[in-house]
């Protein structure tokens, strides 16, 4: 694996251990549901931004490098 690879599962794991710190605090109803539903889709807006900038580095890089080789 490349380490595009390793981040993106750096991020998936983030989310995951997130989502389920998130459900643990409203199973204990220690936050109102509404408050774990605005909670959730704000991660998930920001886990999606997340690895869309880390996809478009990636692909910077290898255009980059793809550009070096040619010279």
């Amino acid at each position: 694996m490349d380490d595009s690879s390793n981040e993106e599962m750096t991020l998936e794991r983030r989310k995951q251990i997130f989502q389920e710190e998130l459900e643990v605090l409203w199973e204990r109803r220690l936050i109102p549901k509404t408050e774990y539903i605005r909670i959730s889709r704000a991660y998930d807006r920001h886990f999606q931004r997340a690895l869309y900038k880390q996809k478009r580095l990636d692909n910077e890089k290898s255009k980059l490098f793809s550009k070096q080789g040619q010279y």
